[in-house]
């Protein structure tokens, strides 16, 4: 019996899909014993390879990966897989400070600023703090304010909003002041 099937190989490890590393580690096998292979990065030509296959200092944006096996017999993988993702290592900029809604003598609004800059891939959350030190939580950018209760009248407290993109990339603090009656 004449063996005319192809390899096919399985990426069984890849970086995340959205990363603020700027390294790669791919593991791959194939299902044929004692098959090679030849790996290829973005527009690049495929090239000998092994598993695991490392890149190192990856540019900002989107990048592609493709391995592909060659059984001992020499059948080539005709579709070999692929994986896409993103680097991102610019952190979210131009944060505005944050505004308040309802004030009372125990509870404020803070509301997330209208003002970020995100260029690369896309934001995931803001972080609102009292004082610089306590942590009021994290929120959905899609949450757009949160409610502080239990505060002191006749008190000012700082308020510092900080944004981070998928990525984990986190901005600078956007500050403002608010006075309790």
């Amino acid at each position: 019996m004449i063996d005319t099937t192809y390899p096919v190989t399985d990426i069984t490890s890849n970086p995340t899909t959205t990363t603020n590393s700027t390294s790669a580690t791919f593991v791959f096998s194939a299902n044929k014993t004692g098959s090679t292979f030849q790996c290829k990065l973005d527009s690049g030509s495929y090239t000998a390879c092994t598993s695991p296959q490392a890149y190192t200092s990856l540019t900002e944006g989107s990048h592609t990966f493709m391995v592909k096996a060659t059984d001992t017999l020499s059948h080539t993988e005709p579709t070999p897989p692929s994986y896409t993702w993103v680097v991102d290592t610019l952190a979210p900029s131009a944060v505005g400070a944050p505004s308040f809604g309802t004030i009372t003598s125990t509870s404020i609004v803070v509301v997330k600023p209208a003002t970020v800059t995100e260029t690369g891939s896309g934001l995931y959350q803001w972080q609102v703090r009292k004082n610089s030190t306590t942590e009021l939580g994290f929120n959905n950018i899609s949450t757009t304010s949160i409610t502080d209760s239990a505060l002191l009248e006749n008190t000012q407290y700082t308020y510092d909003v900080q944004f981070s993109d998928n990525a984990t990339n986190v901005s600078s603090y956007g500050t403002k002041q608010a006075n309790i009656p």
